[in-house]
């Protein structure tokens, strides 16, 4: 069903999706502008902290749903196997199980 709203209401959405819709398009004016800006946006995203932490919450989802399934009474040896997967792949990859 549909919720009829009125044209003031209508009129300020509308004006909100204009100026993200705008935001949006000189953010990429800028970066077609600066290439080092854009080098600068793309590295925080590839560098190895943020892998490293994505493998982290990962891991850490997994944790949470192995616990779950535990609670559960049910079988969790497949999200066993995933979980020792990740923590091999971070192991060989950064060395240190410290921070863990």
């Amino acid at each position: 069903m549909r919720k009829n709203i009125s044209e003031e209401e209508f009129m300020k959405r509308l004006n909100m999706m204009r100026e993200v819709y705008l935001e949006k398009q000189e953010f990429k004016e800028k970066l077609a502008k600066h290439p080092e800006y854009k080098e600068k946006f793309y590295e925080k995203f590839s560098s190895n902290e943020a892998k490293r932490a994505r493998m982290k919450r990962k891991m850490a989802q997994l944790e949470f749903k192995r616990c779950q399934r535990m609670i559960d009474n049910k079988s969790c040896t497949d999200i066993d196997e995933k979980l020792a997967m990740q923590k091999a792949l971070f192991k060989q990859k950064y060395k240190d199980l410290n921070n863990l």
